[in-house]
């Protein structure tokens, strides 16, 4: 529900040249370029074969679903999951199957879900459940051809890794981890001669660890590691933000690294990558000089002195530097219809993602304005009194405050999540009802 009502607010980059509100559909050319690629059927047994989506579940897992189908076909369970697993498959295959382009025209909403090949989890889940079932089939008749196929599959692999190994003169041409697919094939079909589930469980792991090994980079491995340093990076700069009061924002100059290194180390940042961003930002006056003074950017994260000035106030040993600019505003302050002879004190105490908390002391009656983004769903007190929250600046909140030494807090309770958190009670509780009917009785 949450992520429904961003979707109604926002501008969302999808892969097309513009970014597209929610009423816009997203193009199938979208689609086309991150659906399942005919290729990648291979990857379903082999590690490393895709593209976009992963499709693998080995061979062990992939036998004991195709047990399950063979063997228990009559069971309503496996059925349904047979058919969960192929029709995601076929969803997968995006503008490669006709089916997918069909749901696409006639099925509202369904474009806005731009990555078809991600309905490779799917197939995934069912097939594990599959394979589950294919336990309780081990001594059935269908076990021998399981066996067959299992060795007529590891002949073939590791003929023809064998030929492809002589003929680049023992150089395999890309992922040699093609041959011990074709060895767990052959342990598989062994462990079939007397089944023994725990066998093939050491199996099943032993697969799974030859295709998990190369998602873990080494750590000595600068190359692979770069992203990662770069966001564990400058430590002792992102302690020093966090000890500012205020909770100011900074900024990365001259894509030094990821902006989104302030999310990994606590710090408010200007800027990063993301997915979507609510219209109401990005019609404001947000990524210029003068937006980034107003949204509260006092800090950047830079190598020589930023074209717009501020002051050098802290410096890391590889040579990064942390500016001040004097003249951005604090992150909440406060404004009056009528001028007003004394100073006010506004400061932003609290900060977490769903609640926050400004003290205001005020010389006269005004408005606190809060450089947060304006969106539904945020509730405002004033001294524990509900106050409402209005737009300010274009995209930014505000709450009208009496004078005098008040603390405003914000808290974030959007309907849309109580009221998805109540259809989920409510189906877990309709399932439940329908188990316990369906219950033998004793």
């Amino acid at each position: 529900m949450a992520a429904h009502h961003i979707g109604r607010l926002a501008r969302r980059w999808v892969g097309a040249p513009q970014p597209i509100e929610w009423n816009q559909p997203v193009p199938y050319s979208v689609h086309e370029h991150y659906d399942l690629k005919p290729f990648s059927f291979f990857g379903i047994v082999f590690p490393g074969v895709h593209a976009n989506f992963d499709p693998f579940i080995g061979v062990v897992a992939l036998t004991l679903a195709m047990l399950a189908v063979s063997a228990a076909w009559k069971d309503p369970r496996v059925r349904l999951l047979a058919a969960v697993a192929g029709g995601a498959l076929l969803y997968a295959l995006g503008h490669n199957s006709i089916f997918q382009g069909v749901l696409y025209a006639l099925l509202p909403g369904i474009d806005k879900a731009r990555v078809p090949s991600a309905a490779v989890l799917v197939f995934q889940c069912a097939t594990a459940a599959l394979a589950a079932f294919g336990v309780d089939q081990l001594e059935s008749a269908w076990t021998r051809t399981a066996r067959r196929c299992l060795v007529l599959f590891a002949a073939l692999t590791l003929s023809v890794s064998l030929w492809l190994l002589f003929t680049n003169k023992f150089t395999f041409p890309g992922d040699d981890r093609v041959i011990l697919t074709g060895v767990i094939a052959l342990l598989m079909a062994a462990a079939l001669l007397r089944p023994a589930p725990i066998a093939i469980v050491l199996i099943l792991l032993f697969e799974l660890g030859n295709y998990a090994q190369i998602h873990l980079a080494p750590r000595n491995d600068r190359a692979r590691m770069a992203t990662l340093d770069g966001i564990r990076g400058n430590p002792e700069m992102a302690a020093w933000l966090r000890t500012q009061a205020g909770f100011p924002r900074a900024e990365v100059a001259e894509n030094l690294f990821a902006p989104n290194w302030g999310a990994y180390h606590g710090v408010e940042m200007h800027g990063g990558f993301g997915a979507a961003v609510t219209v109401n930002v990005l019609e404001s006056d947000y990524f210029t000089p003068a937006g980034r003074r107003q949204w509260g950017v006092q800090y950047v994260i830079a190598k020589s002195p930023p074209a717009d000035g501020g002051e050098e106030v802290f410096a890391t040993s590889d040579g990064l530097k942390l500016y001040r600019r004097p003249d951005a505003r604090p992150r909440a302050w406060a404004i009056h219809a009528q001028p007003c002879g004394a100073p006010d004190r506004v400061e932003l105490i609290e900060h977490d993602a769903d609640r926050l908390a400004i003290r205001a002391d005020l010389a006269c009656d005004g408005t606190v304005i809060l450089s947060d983004t304006f969106y539904p769903g945020w509730r405002a007190r004033v001294d524990h009194r509900p106050a409402e929250i209005a737009a300010a600046n274009g995209a930014m909140r505000a709450v009208a405050v009496p004078r005098g030494n008040h603390t405003v807090t914000m808290r974030y309770r959007p309907a849309s999540v109580y009221l998805g958190a109540a259809l989920t009670l409510l189906g877990i509780g309709a399932a439940l009802l329908i188990a316990r009917r369906k219950l033998p009785a004793k």
